[in-house]
């Protein structure tokens, strides 16, 4: 079964650990998925930042407490066209109900 979107939030649910600036922070959710008749909730905090001196936003994902737990998916329109299944579809709906996806022409 596929995780499905439960909530969203706006309080993270993990320590900033990767340094990014307050305003990166987007929304956190959580998620639910039956697994062998057992249903697992996961936390997720999303960021979206621009690194400086680059005009193009990229995406992390924080699963967890500890520093390594976060995925740092590169360009926002990348990560969803790339990875448009389970949380990312959550991770979209986060994104949509908090702001605005922004394309930049090259």
């Amino acid at each position: 079964m596929e995780s499905m979107l439960l909530e969203i939030l706006d309080k993270p649910f993990y320590p900033n650990e990767c340094g990014h600036p307050d305003d990166a922070y987007v929304g956190s959710f959580i998620t639910v998925e039956i697994v062998n008749s057992q249903v697992i909730h996961e936390n997720f905090d999303v960021y979206v930042f621009t690194t400086t001196g680059q005009n193009v936003q990229e995406l992390c994902v924080r699963y967890g407490k500890e520093p390594h737990e976060y995925i740092a998916h590169g360009f926002v329109v990348d990560a969803i066209r790339d990875h448009l299944i389970s949380n990312y579809k959550a991770i979209i709906e986060v994104l949509k109900k908090k702001g605005n996806i922004i394309w930049q022409k090259k």
